[in-house]
C-alpha cells in the first residue's frame, strides 16, 4: 500500500520541518515579495498520517495506491487565507509574471523546482482514498492556518 500526499502542511513540531512549510514561512517572513502563478494539492500532516493508518488497517488496501489531498490551492489562495487570519501582517498579494520567476530562478536555486508547474494546474482526485479508506481530511484552510500558527509558536517566524 502506498499513500501519495500533496504538499504537506499543518502544524510543524519543531524548527526542523518539512519543505512544504516553506510555502507558508516565505509568505509570513516577508521573503516572498510576489506570488508565483503556481498551486499545489494540499494535505494536512495529520490527515496524511490518518490515511496511512487507515490503509494499514484495511487488508483490502494492500497493493493499492491512494492519493492524499484535501484540495488544490494556488499561491494566491494561500496568501488570501493568511491575510484574512493575520490582517496586520504584510503578505504578498500580487502575482509575479512567469518570465520573471524563470529569470529569478537563475539566481535563486530554491525556485528551480517550481518552474515546471508555472501556470499549470495539476489536480488529483482523492476520491479513492475517501471511498475505500473512509478517509476524511481536514480542510485546506485548516492545514494552512494550523501551519502558520505553529510557525509563530515555534519561533520560526517572529
Amino acid at each position: 500500500m502506498t499513500v501519495l500526499p500533496g504538499a504537506i502542511l499543518g502544524p510543524v513540531l519543531e524548527k526542523d520541518f518539512g519543505t512544504s512549510a516553506n510555502i507558508i514561512i516565505k509568505m509570513l517572513d516577508g521573503s516572498m515579495p510576489a506570488l508565483p502563478k503556481i498551486g499545489f494539492e494540499i494535505v494536512d500532516v495529520r490527515s496524511a498520517a490518518d490515511a496511512l493508518v487507515l490503509a494499514m488497517e484495511i487488508p483490502e488496501a494492500a497493493h493499492n495506491r491512494y492519493l492524499a489531498s484535501a484540495g488544490f490551492l494556488m499561491m494566491k489562495d494561500i496568501a488570501q487565507i493568511l491575510k484574512k487570519a493575520y490582517p496586520g501582517r504584510k503578505l504578498p498579494s500580487r502575482e509575479m509574471p512567469n518570465f520573471l520567476v524563470r529569470l529569478l530562478a537563475k539566481f535563486d536555486a530554491t525556485l528551480a523546482p517550481i518552474l515546471l508547474d508555472l501556470g499549470v494546474k495539476r489536480q488529483v482526485d482523492a476520491a479513492k482514498a475517501r471511498r475505500e479508506l473512509q478517509w476524511q481530511p481536514v480542510s485546506t484552510q485548516e492545514a494552512v492556518l494550523s501551519c502558520a500558527k505553529s510557525i509563530f509558536e515555534t519561533g520560526i517566524v517572529k
